[in-house]
C-alpha cells in the first residue's frame, strides 16, 4: 500500500484473488480498497470461462481471447466488477460476467489491474488478440508515461466494389513529434456526414479496412469514414477522412 501511495502501479491476478483477499475475506489486508474492484462471486469449481471479451475502453478494446474451459485455470474463477470513479471493467466472459478490472483513482498517480483469470492461459486470435499485443497495452496502461499521440494518417485510398468499401492508407511509423512510434492498431469509424456522428466499424492491425457501405447505390445516402492510429497506450492520432458519394442525374 505504501508502494501505491508513492505512485507505484500493480497488476494482480489469480482465480481466487477476490475470495481470499477482498474486503472482509480471509486474507483481507486492506489492499483491496486500493484496487477499485468489487468481489461479486466465487465462481464454480469448474466450467466458468471459455471466452474473454474486451470492453469498449483501453486496454481491452477490440480484443477476444479463448480460455481453457473446464481445465485447471478455470477453477473457482472469481467474478469481479468496477468500484467507483476511475474503475472500469476491461474483460467479461461469455456470460458477460466481469473478470478483469482496471483502476485509475482520481487525484492519485498509481494504476492497478485486478484479474480473476490467468494471463498465461489466454488463447490467441491473431492478428489482433495476441498475448504480446495485450501485454504491450497492459504495460502502457500501467506506466502511463506516453502522452504523445501517433502521427496523422496519410495517403488514404478508397475503392467501392458493389456495396463493399475498401480503404487503405500509408502505415503510421512516427508519433506526432516525429519520433518512432509503437503502434497498436487503427480505429476506423463511419458516419453520415464529415462531422459524424461516428460509429466504430473496425480496429484493423494493418493499414487497410474492408466493409459494407450502407449508402452504396443510394444517391440520398453517403458514408463517411474517419481513420485514426492508436498506440499501445491508447493515444489517438489525428484523423484522415474518406467518403462514398453518389449523385442522381436529372435529365431535362
Amino acid at each position: 500500500m505504501t508502494y501505491l501511495q508513492a505512485g507505484g502501479s500493480i497488476y494482480i491476478e489469480g482465480v481466487e484473488i477476490g475470495y481470499y483477499h477482498a474486503t472482509g475475506q480471509l486474507y483481507d489486508s486492506g489492499l483491496w480498497g486500493y484496487l477499485g474492484s468489487l468481489y461479486l462471486g466465487d465462481g464454480n469449481a469448474t466450467g466458468n470461462v471459455s471466452q474473454l471479451h474486451g470492453q469498449n475502453m483501453w486496454f481491452g478494446a477490440g480484443m477476444l481471447f479463448g480460455y481453457p474451459y473446464g481445465q485447471t485455470p478455470d477453477t473457482w474463477v472469481d467474478i469481479l466488477g468496477p468500484a467507483g470513479v476511475g474503475s472500469g471493467l476491461q474483460f467479461v466472459d461469455q456470460l458477460n460476467q466481469g473478470r478483469i478490472v482496471s483502476y485509475q483513482p482520481p487525484g492519485q498517480t498509481y494504476r492497478t489491474i485486478t484479474s480473476g483469470v490467468c494471463f498465461c492461459a489466454f488463447s490467441e486470435n491473431a492478428p489482433m488478440s495476441t498475448q504480446q499485443r495485450l501485454m504491450a497495452r497492459l504495460v502502457g496502461f500501467m506506466v502511463g508515461e506516453d502522452a504523445i499521440p501517433p502521427g496523422a494518417i496519410a495517403s488514404v485510398e478508397a475503392q467501392l466494389a458493389g456495396t463493399t468499401m475498401t480503404l487503405s492508407w500509408t502505415p503510421v511509423t512516427q508519433d506526432a513529434q516525429g519520433d518512432p512510434e509503437h503502434l497498436d492498431c487503427y480505429l476506423v469509424e463511419r458516419g453520415i456526414s464529415a462531422a459524424g456522428p461516428w460509429t466504430a466499424v473496425g480496429i484493423p492491425v494493418n493499414a487497410s479496412y474492408s466493409g459494407q457501405a450502407p449508402g452504396a447505390g443510394d444517391p440520398d445516402l453517403h458514408s463517411f469514414y474517419r481513420i485514426r492510429a492508436l498506440d499501445a497506450t491508447g493515444n489517438l492520432g489525428a484523423a484522415a477522412l474518406a467518403a462514398e458519394f453518389e449523385f442522381a442525374i436529372d435529365h431535362p
